[in-house]
């Protein structure tokens, strides 16, 4: 099994009618989440992340296969879309995918990670 002890990662959401905007990341030394919805970055929020949580993620990430999904899912032509786009660092691997909610053939276990990661967000109760 590969070295999982570097980790981190990057979710930006954009677009839309409604022009929104999210930033979902993650500083690693810290096990703290930094987050926006403010586009110009100016206002971010912080909030830990349980190991368990954690664990989780990487889970989902390992078990939808992210590190073979394409780089790139398309969107349709001449319409509003949000484009969501995912860097995830685990041990040695890299990888970045980019896609749309109008994009065909984007594989469900990417919008699942993409659900785990905004959970992590939410106050759970």
């Amino acid at each position: 099994m590969a070295d999982t002890s570097i980790f981190s990662f990057k979710y930006i959401e954009s677009g839309g009618l409604t022009a929104r905007y999210l930033l979902i990341s993650l500083d690693s030394n810290t096990n703290t989440l930094h987050y926006s919805t403010d586009a110009s970055g100016a206002i971010t929020s912080e909030k830990p992340v349980s190991d368990s949580d954690l664990k989780d993620l990487k889970d989902a990430i390992t078990r939808e296969e992210f590190f073979q999904t394409q780089t790139t899912y398309s969107p349709k032509e001449n319409e509003t879309y949000v484009a969501s786009n995912l860097s995830i660092t685990m041990g040695d691997k890299v990888h970045t995918t980019t896609w749309a909610d109008t994009s065909e053939g984007v594989p469900e276990g990417l919008k699942r990670i993409r659900d785990e990661i905004k959970k992590l967000i939410v106050d759970k109760k």
